[in-house]
């Protein structure tokens, strides 16, 4: 069967490989595995051959934390966004909508973050740019915020 990947994920990929050019990609991931095609998932091929679900790697020290990137689009409530799994949470954007909540699945992804779009064709093939406007946000936050020294960086003299 000939499949293909969801255009929105591909947007998202191509946004965040922009934003970290030198990121890791070794736990990127789109198709399932010989695991997942003999489970339900959306990294399998639907009717339609479309694979629903993306993997990104989580590599904070070439720009892309995982963590922050499934929060971002989570502040997004972007209509195409199924479910996401991150650090051993899932967030849906149907079961209790927006709640991070355990996830019990085999893999916790704390090496990348999951990422499903819903069934319907219009929206999963939306390629609109992704709001990752909180990304930054939180970015901006991190950079400018005032920095606690640790004990070794504190002179000996200091506060005496």
């Amino acid at each position: 069967m000939s499949w293909r990947v969801a255009r929105s994920l591909l947007t998202l990929r191509d946004q965040v490989n922009r934003m970290a050019p030198d990121r890791d990609k070794s736990s990127d991931g789109t198709i399932g595995d010989e695991r997942h095609q003999t489970t339900k998932s959306e990294h399998n091929p639907d009717a339609n051959g479309v694979v629903r679900a993306m993997d990104i790697t989580h590599d904070p020290a070439h720009g892309v934390d995982a963590r922050k990137l499934a929060e971002a689009l989570v502040a997004s409530r972007d209509t195409r966004i199924l479910y996401l799994i991150s650090n051993g949470q899932i967030v849906s954007s149907v079961v209790k909508p927006w709640i991070w909540r355990r996830y019990n699945g085999v893999n916790p992804h704390r090496h990348h973050m999951h990422i499903s779009v819903v069934p319907e064709p219009h929206r999963y093939d939306d390629i609109r740019p992704w709001d990752l406007s909180a990304l930054e946000l939180k970015e901006d936050a991190d950079a400018t915020s005032p920095q606690t020294p640790d004990a070794s960086s504190v002179p000996a003299s200091a506060g005496r």
